[in-house]
């Protein structure tokens, strides 16, 4: 990938501490931010962009270097329409906020939310220095349970941290020392 990728793939990793599980990429490009995170972390790797052109293309260029379909797929679509699973996604990168449905701000936190894994799942998102405030101030009004957010250079990092509201702690095989499957 170029070097301006690499660069920016070996930022999200090291302010995130995500290197393995299920990722999300939202917004394209040209792929090289999927490829660099790809070839610089153990993530498995889905990437979503509106543009069927740019899908294909990426596609292309990641089957010409091997990892698409291995580590990386790459589909038309959005996180508002998408449907994905929820807690599946330990790290999300939104490169571009507009392919990524960003405009409907609201709705799309909840959306982009709803696939992030507890215990650290994290959303990278790839804001400008005015836009990071107003995000901010979205989030904060957002009221996401167990949530955190903060603005890094060049974009803001969404943590879901600890375990889900209302999640009970198993201590034994069966729930608990009274063995209540609860």
């Amino acid at each position: 990938p170029a070097d301006t990728a690499a660069a920016a793939a070996g930022r999200i990793l090291a302010e995130t501490g995500v290197t393995e599980g299920y990722a999300l990429v939202y917004g394209i490009g040209d792929a090289g931010l999927a490829e660099a995170l790809a070839r610089r972390s153990e993530l498995q790797i889905a990437a979503f962009d509106p543009d069927a052109e740019k899908v294909a293309a990426a596609r292309a260029r990641l089957d010409a270097k091997g990892l698409y379909g291995t580590r990386i797929a790459v589909h038309q679509g959005e996180p508002l329409t998408v449907g994905l699973p929820p807690y599946m996604a330990a790290l999300t990168v939104v490169a571009d906020p507009g392919a990524a449905g960003y405009e409907a701000a609201q709705a799309w936190l909840e959306s982009a939310h709803k696939p992030v894994r507890p215990y650290g799942g994290t959303i990278w998102l790839q804001l400008g220095d005015g836009q990071r405030e107003a995000f901010l101030q979205l989030f904060k009004a957002s009221e996401l349970p167990g949530t955190t957010a903060k603005a890094v250079d060049g974009g803001v990092i969404v943590t879901r941290e600890g375990p889900l509201p209302g999640a009970g702690t198993w201590t034994h095989q069966y729930g608990d020392v009274a063995n209540t499957v609860k």
